[in-house]
């Protein structure tokens, strides 16, 4: 019953569950609900309060609420939910504090359900935990445990000596500054090259998006942490007792319009978590961060031997109202931070540590938003990192039976995106599925067990956020590599110089384009390639149709018809993977055709090819019944030439193979007209670059 409710609840909070209208953003209060001078105050709960008291409880100590803070467990760890109203006018009632919990905890429950690379049997378990913490918050169940105001002295007064609150703690004024400045590490880069374990996490990535509710947008980041990087982390300070970690993602707010705008609520599953408040943000840059006061208590990567539940996989979530702007860009980092006083474990006694300087994952406002950005994957550690767009490969591995993965990438519309796959050890088939950003199927593939195998997806319908999921045999556990690349581009110009196309990843494609124009004959001549294998080839039209496919490798062409369009063409080029590596480089030359004529016993006639690949045309006027022979002499164009005869009406008459130095009769002409002879010179030795005489002659 329970897993269906969170799926129903989910839904309304996708279709709309949210904390209704945003409100207007204020400066923080400065006073207590009765107008008297206050300060912020912390207080911790002995036991877990519904919504509704502690609205109650709020009120009677005549403090202004800022946050809400929730607590529920999930599998063996706690996360936490928050609902803020620092800096706001939105609505203090019971069911907005409930709806704006609940919003973080359904979108939570959402990431969890996209999560494939969760045993199916744990999703299920942590969906259940998620529906009961949603249940709760509905019914007016205890969860609250701790609570943020704004209290007078003598509201103070009032909170402490309420026997429903174990402390009351009234923080140092004053706060650091949160800087977005620098790009680099320089301490941390240093004494990572001098053999020291670095303490930021070694995978994780960034999503923010809109669609978290009506009005609703929000911003999630996943980090995990090998458990030398964890010891790593809690032995920066010197102080393993007093340290704490911060996840960052500063967003630009130079032009004035923000993506996200004033938060409604946050959670995650760090142990001892806070929201960081925005206090000393500068104007142009407005940080959203989530931390954890105590890393003592966090746990490294790893699976539970007893339930199979994978641990250590942190996340922060903050949902946020609707902002200005539909665009933005963001830089994420982490930062070591310590508490001060040492007793205090709230956001505003969190300071960073000035020695040892943030790391950097995605720098320079390069997260774009909306959209996904992984950090990048600095370990190698097996079965964790994703695959992200023109990353390195990825090793996947699903270790227990009935276990899927998933990862995914922004993508961007006419985007060609390639999969490929290498090192798979599966004893059965996977199936491996990709899904547009509205959830429907974009394309599938089989990989078969044990082999190698690339995969192009259709060039992207829409802007967005792609997931792909691997599915093996329901009995199935293995690994397999995971290359996933987009499409190298490149351009030629007919008659022009030589394009050379490099392929440096396994199931990379490549698109050479070039501009054509209506009934124009073309030739692509293909050498020095260092491909072990053949190269499928095809070349679209400007409307997309195909004009030409085939095998191709090194020492051979392709002769296109007539072009039907004038406007760009695209030349793909795709490698076979049976023999080769999938990787190297090819040079393409892309060549009009060599026109001439000659006349029925009118002499020799002698034609040059200057281009790799090129074919020569010959045109003659024959008669009726006339029985005639060509006579090939002086070839320095290759081993042989390919000789097609076509018809007035374009049929073809006659085709042969000669080897350029002998002859070749014609069936008596069927019509008078317009003849056409053309030569496609053989690749060897000499690319098809050379000369031949001609003569034709009647029998």
């Amino acid at each position: 019953m329970r897993r269906g409710m969170v799926y129903a609840l989910l839904g309304a909070c996708i279709a709309g569950w949210t904390v209704g209208t945003p409100g207007i953003v204020q400066a923080t209060p400065t006073t207590d609900a009765s107008g008297n001078p206050a300060q912020p105050v912390a207080v911790e709960l002995r036991e877990p309060l519904s919504v509704r008291d502690a609205v109650r409880l709020v009120d009677a100590a005549n403090a202004q609420p800022a946050e809400f803070v929730a607590h529920y467990r999930v599998g063996r760890q706690v996360s936490t939910a928050g609902y803020t109203l620092e800096g706001t006018r939105r609505s203090t009632s019971a069911d907005a504090v409930a709806d704006g919990l609940g919003s973080v905890v359904a979108a939570a429950a959402l990431k969890i359900r996209q999560d494939h690379r969760l045993p199916a049997a744990t999703r299920d378990r942590w969906l259940d935990d998620h529906a009961a913490a949603m249940h709760a918050l509905q019914h007016d169940q205890p969860l609250i445990s701790k609570l943020k105001v704004r209290a007078s002295d003598t509201a103070i007064q009032r909170l402490r000596a309420d026997k429903s609150i174990a402390s009351v703690t009234v923080p140092p004024a004053g706060r650091r500054s949160t800087s977005p400045a620098a790009p680099a590490s320089p301490r941390a880069a240093a004494a990572e090259a001098a053999g020291a374990v670095p303490w930021w996490p070694y995978a994780g990535h960034i999503e923010t998006t809109c669609c978290w509710g009506a009005g609703n947008r929000g911003v999630y980041q996943a980090m995990v942490w090998t458990q030398a990087r964890l010891d790593a982390l809690k032995a920066a300070r010197g102080d393993p007792s007093n340290v704490g970690y911060e996840a960052d993602a500063v967003y630009y707010n130079g032009d004035g319009a923000t993506y996200l705008a004033e938060t409604i609520s946050w959670g995650t599953n760090l142990p001892d978590a806070y929201l960081d408040t925005q206090f000393a943000d500068p104007q142009e840059f407005k940080v959203r961060t989530i931390g954890t006061a105590d890393a003592a208590q966090m746990t490294a990567n790893s699976t539970n031997p007893l339930t199979g539940d994978p641990e250590g996989n942190y996340y922060t979530l903050i949902v946020s109202a609707d902002g200005e702007a539909a665009t933005d860009t963001a830089t994420v980092k982490g930062t070591v931070v310590h508490r001060a006083p040492e007793s205090c474990h709230e956001a505003i006694c969190q300071f960073s540590q000035d020695d040892i300087p943030s790391h950097y994952f995605i720098p320079n406002q390069a997260h774009q938003v909306p959209g996904l950005t992984p950090y990048p994957c600095e370990a190698a550690v097996e079965g964790y990192c994703d695959p992200y767009l023109d990353g390195p490969p990825v090793l996947m591995t699903i270790e227990l039976s009935g276990q899927q993965r998933s990862f995914a990438f922004t993508g961007t519309v006419g985007l060609r995106v390639s999969l490929g796959f290498t090192g798979n050890t599966f004893t059965q088939n996977v199936n491996i599925r990709t899904f547009k950003p509205d959830g429907v199927q974009l394309s599938s593939m089989t990989l078969l067990a044990g082999s190698k195998a690339e995969h192009d997806l259709p060039a992207l319908p829409v802007d967005g956020t792609y997931r792909v999921r691997l599915t093996p045999g329901a009995s199935d556990i293995g690994a397999v590599t995971v290359t996933l690349s987009s499409a190298v581009l490149g351009s030629i110009t007919i008659d022009g110089p030589t394009a050379v196309a490099t392929i440096p990843r396994f199931g990379q494609d490549a698109y050479v384009e070039f501009q054509g124009t209506a009934g124009q004959r073309l030739s692509i001549g293909f050498s020095g390639s260092s491909f072990g294998d053949y190269l499928d080839t095809t070349v679209y039209a400007p409307s997309g149709a195909s004009v030409s496919s085939g095998l191709r490798a090194n020492g051979m062409d392709s002769d296109l018809s007539p072009l039907p369009a004038t406007g760009t063409y695209r030349i793909l080029l795709d490698p076979k993977l049976q023999f080769g590596s999938g990787t190297g480089s090819i040079t393409l030359t892309l060549s009009s055709v060599v026109n001439a004529s000659i006349s029925v016993n009118g002499g020799p006639v002698s034609v040059v090819t200057s281009r790799a690949g090129q074919d020569v045309w010959l045109d003659f006027q024959g008669t009726a019944g006339q029985a005639l022979r060509i006579t090939f002499g002086l070839n320095t164009m290759g081993n042989s030439v390919d000789v097609t005869v076509y018809q007035p009406d374009g049929a073809v008459l006659k085709h042969a193979l000669r080897l350029g130095n002998d002859s070749l009769d014609l069936p008596a002409l069927p019509a008078t007209g317009t003849y056409r002879i053309r030569l496609d010179p053989d690749m060897f030795p000499s690319q098809g670059v050379g000369g031949i005489t001609l003569t034709l002659s009647t029998i």
